[in-house]
């Protein structure tokens, strides 16, 4: 948000008191993106969303005045946020995504809805994600091919006699990782090491 002015008339950027913060529309490529800025804990609460209206909805669920984004109605708009999250992610529809169209497998289009949140505790980094499914089968199947592919990467490290560093690597990221299904809901936790997820970043850099 401080680099948008860099931008200067192309991307149309506006602020407004809205929604008790301040609200930034500006264009991206021809599309409308909005940002609701609000202080929060000694910092900044910031919701993006490609609809400028439903942040009034994001404001309206953090002050408690709405129990969810979604309503009552859609298991993933209920879910707590984690007070230790930093980033947040509420994806009702999958088509609406930017890559929407091009999702490769055929269970992707029976996802629903998604929440994910990245956050820090104790040391650890930790990942949440609860996938929406239209189904308990569904759901069912989508842990079924999440542990699938754990165990033939497990596999994979058995027969790697040339000790592929990224093999492991990735090896040793999935040791954290729990798939459950709740209803026709799948939920996903990763917990790392919050010096591992450094190391990660510094050798990516």
């Amino acid at each position: 948000l401080d680099k948008l002015e860099d931008f200067g008339d192309e991307i149309d950027h506006q602020v407004r008191s809205r929604y008790g913060g301040d609200l930034h529309t500006f264009d991206m490529d021809g599309d409308q993106v909005a940002a609701l800025v609000r202080e929060s804990r000694g910092g900044y609460r910031i919701a993006i969303s490609p609809n400028a209206s439903l942040l009034k909805i994001v404001g309206e669920t953090i002050d408690g005045d709405r129990d969810s984004i979604r309503g009552r109605d859609h298991d993933l708009g209920r879910i707590g946020a984690n007070e230790d999250a930093f980033v947040q992610l509420v994806v009702f529809n999958l088509a609406d995504l930017p890559m929407g169209h091009e999702l490769p497998h055929p269970m992707m289009s029976k996802i629903k809805g998604v929440f994910a949140e990245l956050g820090e505790d104790d040391g650890n980094v930790f990942c949440h994600a609860r996938v929406g499914m239209d189904d308990e089968d569904d759901a069912q199947n989508l842990v079924t091919i999440g542990q699938g592919a754990m165990a033939f990467l497990q596999m994979a490290q058995g027969m790697d006699h040339g000790h592929d560093e990224e093999l492991a690597m990735a090896i040793e990221l999935l040791k954290g990782l729990r798939i459950d299904r709740d209803g026709s809901v799948v939920d996903l936790r990763l917990n790392l090491d919050t010096d591992m997820v450094m190391e990660l970043i510094e050798q990516a850099d």
